[in-house]
């Protein structure tokens, strides 16, 4: 059994009320009442408390935060973190890193990085531009200055800086996929890994917990009639007949998705080693 460093430390009370809304959930249903998301139900409790994290904290004009608690969003799998911004003393959530500590500071200051300075301040995490990160250091809560950060926000996930093309106007970035992509050089991000990085170890011990989380039983496809699926009907237990496909007929296993066409600043992979053009 593995045991979350974080788990003393999460606020078991509620959250700041200003800081936070409900959500009402729809169990997969439209504004007609039709089912357009299959295998979803209503949890238990009826509201779920959602804090409102802030993922472009670069307008709030501040150098530094210090962290007064840790807290679990219901609508992400990380832990989130209350600061207090030292200059104006307001309050806001920010995304938690597995560095992070109660009573520690976070910089926020997107044009200031020094690892000698952070050290003797016992700041462990900061938040500033790609451009300024040195080569070879963990990222997460990547984001462009146009849009708040939409990479690596998961829990437990992280990324690796490879490289900066000043020439070009992008740096590389190693996922923990294997996949380096390219971005913009006045992107943002987060120094170091996203935090509750032992999410993927958690176990549901029976089929009551996964409707706690909201989920409904999944049936087979070889189970329903073949008006309901394409691997239903037949005399007897038979295996489909067919490659395994989707109720609406779209092969499962190995057919690619992803359309080349939309993947914008993406650099040539192969076996999990960037092959980058002689222009960077």
């Amino acid at each position: 059994m593995v045991v979350n460093k974080f788990a003393n430390f999460i606020w078991k009370r509620g959250p700041i009320k200003s800081l936070c809304f409900s959500k009402s959930s729809n169990s997969g249903r439209n504004n007609f009442g039709r089912i357009v998301v299959r295998h979803r139900q209503s949890r238990y409790s009826s509201k779920k408390i959602i804090r409102l994290v802030n993922l472009k904290i670069f307008n709030l004009k501040n150098d530094f935060a210090q962290v007064v608690r840790f807290e679990k969003d219901p609508n992400r799998t990380a832990f989130v973190a209350l600061v207090r911004l030292l200059r104006s003393g307001f309050l806001c959530y920010i995304p938690a890193s597995s560095s992070m500590r109660v009573g520690s500071f976070v910089s926020i200051n997107p044009q200031f990085f020094k690892l000698d300075f952070f050290k003797k301040l016992r700041i462990y995490s900061a938040f500033c531009r790609l451009s300024i990160i040195p080569k070879g250091l963990t990222i997460s809560n990547i984001g462009s200055s146009f849009s708040v950060s939409t990479i690596c926000r998961s829990a437990g996930t992280k990324a690796k800086l490879q490289g900066h093309y000043p020439k070009s106007g992008l740096v590389s970035v190693l996922l923990s996929s294997g996949k380096t992509i390219l971005l913009p050089i006045n992107s943002y991000a987060y120094t170091g890994e996203v935090s509750n990085q032992y999410n993927y170890l958690r176990q549901l011990y029976k089929a009551g917990q996964s409707r706690y989380f909201g989920m409904r039983p999944e049936v087979r496809g070889v189970a329903m009639n073949p008006v309901d699926h394409p691997h239903g009907g037949g005399e007897g237990k038979t295996s489909g007949g067919r490659s395994s496909v989707s109720p609406w007929g779209i092969l499962t296993k190995g057919y690619r998705t992803v359309c080349s066409k939309k993947l914008k600043f993406r650099a040539k992979v192969k076996r999990k080693h960037i092959l980058l053009n002689e222009k960077f």
